[in-house]
């Protein structure tokens, strides 16, 4: 018990958040992208705008790697 709260306390330190900030925002992309690339979304139109809502919110090194991986899931620039 004590290692995991030890644990808990270090993950939410300042130096943390955003390495985990960005693989949330990382995720997220990637499971629109998916649902855009496999037609996997109810919505089509929908599952596009949040894959491009999704890429806007990455930084510019993954933001590269999106167009360079999957670029049908990134906003024409």
């Amino acid at each position: 018990m004590k290692r995991l709260i030890l644990a808990s306390l270090l993950m939410c330190s300042p130096a943390h958040a955003l390495s985990y900030n960005e693989g949330v925002s990382m995720g997220s992309w990637i499971a629109f992208c998916q649902a855009v690339r496999y037609n996997d979304y109810k919505d089509p139109g929908l599952a596009r705008h949040l894959a491009h809502s999704a890429y806007e919110e990455l930084d510019d090194e993954n933001k590269a790697w999106a167009r360079d991986i999957f670029p049908e899931c990134t906003p024409n620039q």
